[in-house]
């Protein structure tokens, strides 16, 4: 019961963190975008918060990938790019080459070796976070499906010895 709570307890403030981590690197995004790249910030507005968002439903524990999040912020971002940096010239992209330029990406692989790093290095840190909000999910699922078990007298007895158990308590020494 108190187990419960505690669990609880630290998994909402594991989430929050997360949460306001993944706001600041949000703003931090965003704020190199309006100050390094300032002509295309407005455009990469909504890409950047998919990134984010996709990060988040990733810690969460649902089926988007790293590597996933990180192709679609690339393949948008590419089109942006490739408009204002690379061929300033274009007045508007129609949406068919806006498209193409999406898929040919990456065989066109304008970002280097930096898209595969990125991956690499941001599926390790997400991982471990990742792993630790699943395990506390699970530790609350577990204890909310025995909550209301009723042992048998055998079963308590264990239970009780184990409770008390020195070995189980890292007193190898002590019989």
């Amino acid at each position: 019961f108190e187990l419960k709570y505690v669990i609880v307890g630290h998994n909402t403030a594991l989430q929050e963190a997360f949460e306001a981590l993944i706001r600041i690197a949000a703003n931090h995004t965003d704020s190199l975008f309006e100050t390094v790249y300032r002509n295309m910030a407005q455009d990469v507005t909504e890409t950047v918060k998919e990134l984010f968002t996709d990060i988040s439903l990733y810690i969460l524990g649902s089926d988007v990938t790293v590597e996933g999040a990180i192709t679609r912020f690339l393949d948008s971002l590419f089109p942006v790019v490739y408009s204002r940096v690379i061929n300033p010239g274009i007045a508007r992209l129609s949406e068919e080459y806006i498209e193409c330029l999406r898929m040919t990406r990456q065989d066109v692989n304008p970002f280097g070796q930096y898209s595969k790093q990125l991956v690499t290095e941001l599926s390790k840190s997400l991982q471990a976070s990742r792993l630790l909000s699943m395990a506390l999910n699970l530790g609350v699922e577990v204890i909310n499906t025995t909550e209301h078990v009723t042992f048998t007298k055998e079963c308590s007895k264990a239970l009780v010895r184990m409770q008390y158990c020195s070995h189980c308590h890292g007193l190898t020494l002590i019989r």
